[in-house]
């Protein structure tokens, strides 16, 4: 599905993320969409809609107290078919760093009379972690920060391929001494044998 990225909402798209919001999210919670952005000095806004045009999914990011921050709701009738991974992957691949604040029980009761259900370990599968110290604890809400950091190690694949292409050129180097010095005992030109090399090498 197509990720809409907007920085302004219409009016329609505003009263359908905060219906998302008010189904969605615990009763406690309803109608403060709107102050989401509140002090905020930067946002962008992530919504994916289904075929009527109606938003089924949305994210947003915005800096607050010089941190990047996000928020990610997803319909209940599309939860479990990967559109918060989708909205996820995409917030990754534009930022290196961001933190969310995440109910963590699931005592709270939604609009429908259901019990709001814990998001924590689908977070947790995604690559964020607990930040220690950091909790809100209020009659509205309970919450821990979470937050994702890009990790500069190479993954197990990349690790893989340079290593073997590491062992590769340290093959390769041994052949090229070894065949120069014999093209060197034999009075021969070397540079035959860096042109036979680049050969061969097109040839694999």
């Amino acid at each position: 599905m197509e990720i809409i990225k907007t920085i302004f909402l219409s009016d329609v798209q505003s009263e359908q993320i905060n219906s998302l919001w008010n189904s969605e999210y615990p009763l406690k919670l309803k109608d403060r969409f709107p102050i989401l952005l509140e002090g905020t000095t930067w946002h962008n806004h992530f919504v994916v809609e289904d075929s009527n045009r109606v938003i089924i999914a949305w994210a947003v990011m915005f800096e607050h107290n010089n941190q990047i921050r996000f928020s990610i709701i997803v319909s209940k009738d599309y939860q479990g078919k990967g559109l918060g991974k989708l909205l996820l992957d995409h917030l990754k691949v534009t930022h290196d760093e961001f933190f969310g604040w995440v109910i963590d029980h699931n005592n709270d009761l939604k609009s429908d009379g259901e019990n709001y259900t814990s998001p924590l370990p689908f977070y947790l599968k995604q690559g964020f972690e607990i930040i220690p110290n950091q909790r809100i604890d209020t009659d509205m809400i309970q919450a821990v920060l979470v937050g994702w950091k890009k990790s500069n190690k190479l993954d197990s694949n990349d690790s893989l391929c340079a290593t073997q292409h590491e062992l590769s050129s340290k093959k390769n180097e041994k052949r090229l001494d070894s065949a120069i010095a014999k093209f060197k005992s034999e009075n021969r030109p070397v540079h035959s044998i860096l042109i036979k090399e680049n050969t061969d090498y097109n040839k694999k």
